[in-house]
């Protein structure tokens, strides 16, 4: 899989020059490696990593004035590949 966390110059661009007077939605599809990769050498789950990240950034995010709008688990998937659905959990976020 290749890493999508870093945006090229080009969507940048169009991002930034969004209208400013709606919330932008945002749909976060995660995907947990097996094992995080830490640079000290801790060892936790990649959702473990993920809680944690959740956790120290959700105050700086919602002074920001960003909110998560819905948040679950797929529990199936009506259309799209059927064996390897890859993203657990899922969210919509608003930021204004």
């Amino acid at each position: 899989m290749t890493d999508h966390l870093d945006p090229t110059r080009a969507q940048f661009d169009v991002f930034k020059n969004l209208p400013r007077n709606t919330p932008i939605m945002m749909l976060n599809l995660i995907r947990f490696k097996a094992q995080a990769s830490y640079e000290d050498g801790r060892e936790m789950s990649g959702r473990a990593a993920y809680e944690i990240y959740g956790e120290q950034s959700a105050p700086i995010f919602s002074k920001l004035g960003g909110e998560i709008i819905w948040r679950g688990e797929p529990q199936s998937v009506l259309i799209g590949p059927q064996d390897d659905w890859p993203w657990s959990p899922t969210r919509i976020i608003s930021c204004w």
